[in-house]
């Protein structure tokens, strides 16, 4: 059973690369690589770019499709002391829309 992540990304980029291909992949775990930058939730992967000044670019928030789970596709080994986890397996990259609810 999937879950869904959320990683956060340069939002011109991916953006336009969600409107060109069916399919967009964020990179896990190589021998080269740490694997790209993920939360569990929404709120963590948004408090975490809320505290930072130095981003580059224009970051945004994206869910990510974890096929195997949090505990098989994630780890917190090599970012932890930065607020993020890590992904180790390349996961689906899909736009994110928060829905609130009006009272």
């Amino acid at each position: 059973m999937s879950t869904v992540a959320y990683t956060m990304g340069n939002k011109d980029s991916y953006d336009r690369a969600l409107s060109e291909e069916p399919t967009v992949t964020k990179i896990g775990r190589t021998s080269e690589y740490s694997g790209g930058c993920c939360w569990p939730t929404y709120e963590e992967a948004d408090a975490w770019i809320k505290t930072k000044r130095d981003i580059p670019y224009t970051p945004q928030i994206y869910a990510l499709i974890l096929l195997n789970g949090w505990d098989e596709d994630t780890s917190d080994d090599t970012y932890k002391e930065y607020g993020y986890y890590s992904l180790l397996t390349d996961s689906d990259v899909k736009h994110f829309i928060r829905i609130h609810n009006e009272a």
